[in-house]
């Protein structure tokens, strides 16, 4: 196609020009740096939540993709603000070839779902807003079935594709009848809820779509700070609003589970702490951010509580939440 041909020409020009990469002999200690991403007071949960800690530690792979993802040089950084004028950034990291995540390694992963999975084979996922699909390729050797990966970008979808996931494009997964008409064994949910405009729904639709003994994976940044993408660099206020600002990271975790977890008919069953990493520039070598992970499991779909949206005339500070309907958990 012709923008698979017009990428791969733009990418292999960029690559030509690119200023910086790794350099394998500037050792850097990034376990120590990224130590404190992993840590976790369980004793700040509540006392429901604290026997659920699952720790993950720095490890290989890890370092692997810091270590050999390429920078965004000066001339990346250039021609990607230009690309925004005309399209979102995440479709204008697709046309560079860049945008790469790190959320789990293999080894992370399949200790986080250890034991929680379906024992069946063939196993399936359903990987909502994969990105270009480094992640779910760290999925990947847990399930033996199909991996379908979706995405909001066209050119995201044509880079998944690439890695031979069956990629979908779309933005409405109950909309999508492709998807709609099937059950899945898991669904990994990184990093979307925070940029997608009606979270919660988001969250509601996932319950059609798993089967009874299958389980969500959820990454969400902590602190909060949701928004939607648009073309020429701006952002839009999400429709539905998830009001959680805890001081510190686990007060966050107990307000999302109380806030959009549990109004949302799910149960926790694993929580974890990692860095969330994406590729570095000439400023700075990586990005990382606090990711919260979540195994969920699918409660009983009846009567699920509505949803609250932004009013046009209140900020996100002054919106109500939609925890009215669930279940209060108390600190001990």
């Amino acid at each position: 196609p012709r923008f698979t041909m017009v990428r791969g020409v733009t990418r292999i020009a960029m690559q030509l020009l690119q200023d910086q990469r790794r350099e394998s002999s500037e050792p850097k200690d990034y376990k120590t740096r990224l130590q404190k991403y992993y840590m976790i007071k369980p004793k700040r949960l509540y006392a429901e939540l604290r026997p659920l800690v699952h720790p993950l530690s720095f490890d290989e792979q890890t370092l692997s993709f810091i270590t050999t993802t390429p920078r965004w040089g000066m001339l990346n950084n250039a021609f990607g603000n230009f690309l925004q004028y005309f399209m979102s950034r995440t479709d204008s990291m697709a046309w560079l070839g860049m945008g790469r995540m790190h959320v789990l390694s293999e080894a992370q992963a399949a200790s986080l779902l250890e034991g929680l999975l379906p024992n069946r084979p063939s196993r399936t996922l359903l990987d909502i807003g994969a990105g270009e699909g480094s992640v779910t390729k760290c999925l990947a050797p847990l399930f033996e079935g199909e991996i379908v990966a979706t995405e909001a970008s066209p050119y995201m979808v044509s880079r998944l594709s690439e890695h031979g996931f069956h990629a979908i494009e779309t933005v409405d997964i109950k909309a999508c009848e492709e998807i709609a008409s099937r059950k899945f064994d898991a669904i990994a949910l990184l990093n979307v809820l925070d940029r997608c405009s009606r979270p919660l729904t988001l969250l509601r639709d996932i319950h059609s779509l798993l089967e009874p003994d299958g389980v969500l994976l959820i990454a969400v940044v902590f602190p909060f700070q949701p928004f939607v993408e648009a073309n020429g660099g701006m952002q839009n206020m999400p429709e539905e609003y998830i009001d959680v600002s805890g001081r510190t990271w686990e007060e966050t975790v107990n307000e999302f589970v109380e806030d959009a977890i549990r109004p949302c008919k799910f149960r926790v069953l694993r929580i974890s702490r990692v860095p969330y990493i994406s590729e570095g520039d000439v400023y700075n070598d990586i990005y990382t951010l606090a990711d919260a992970l979540f195994v969920l499991a699918p409660e009983n779909e009846d009567s699920l509580p509505s949803v609250t949206k932004i009013d046009e005339t209140t900020t996100p500070s002054s919106s109500s939440s939609s925890s009215s309907s669930s279940t209060s958990m108390s600190p001990s």
